[in-house]
């Protein structure tokens, strides 16, 4: 996926997408780690979470719910939310990018 050093750190994610479907649900492989030459070998068949995105419209509105399912090393809660910050951060940047590209 990218890289995101908005929070102070530089997290990489990557993985890949099982489920696509369009405007309603996205679902895939994350693998984690704050180092670059693990990101750049991009090696997903070590332990990896399954993310789930699903999208409802209620009246004018859109509702998105993440979940994300897999097992955390005790102490880690607190960089798992900041890390699902630091997600966001780069799903946000991606798609600014993306709308600035549209003609």
């Amino acid at each position: 996926m990218s890289y995101n050093t908005l929070r102070g750190f530089v997290a990489y994610f990557y993985g890949r997408y099982t489920r696509i479907e369009p405007m309603t649900a996205l679902e895939h492989t994350m693998h984690y780690t704050l180092s670059a030459d693990e990101f750049a070998a991009r090696d997903e068949t070590g332990p990896s979470h399954r993310i789930v995105i699903d999208v409802e419209d209620r009246g004018g509105a859109t509702w998105v719910r993440f979940s994300q399912f897999g097992e955390l090393p005790e102490g880690e809660p607190d960089r798992a939310k900041a890390g699902m910050g630091s997600y966001f951060d780069s799903l946000g940047q991606f798609l600014d990018e993306w709308k600035a590209s549209l003609p």
